[in-house]
């Protein structure tokens, strides 16, 4: 028995989180290869909101509190936009200096 799936991406899927605004678990954000993020209801298989970057997505998280995401790409770059609960996000900034793909990023719990 499935239970759930992330829509597709048209290239690998690299990185998921859950959003922690959601209770009920079933909104998953999704990035890859495709420079997309996607936020979508894991259960139903609805997109509530893409992103269309200009880099491969290597790595997403979500604060505690689900209010930013970040997003570490395959150009150095680290993204950071503001989230809303059922809204699109809003761009904050980017972080560069990076030599190489970022595959991982994590916001202190402070």
């Amino acid at each position: 028995k499935r239970n759930g799936y992330i829509a597709k991406h048209n290239g690998a899927v690299n990185c998921v989180a859950f959003d922690p605004k959601d209770k009920d678990g079933e909104l998953v954000v999704s990035g890859g290869d495709d420079k997309v993020i996607k936020l979508v209801n894991r259960r139903t298989g609805t997109t509530v909101w893409t992103l269309e970057t200009n880099t491969e997505i290597k790595s997403v998280a979500f604060t505690r509190d689900g209010a930013m995401l970040a997003a570490g790409g395959s150009d150095g770059t680290v993204r950071v936009w503001t989230v809303a609960v059922r809204s699109r996000p809003v761009e904050k900034g980017t972080l560069t200096g990076h030599s190489g793909y970022v595959y991982s990023v994590a916001f202190s719990p402070d």
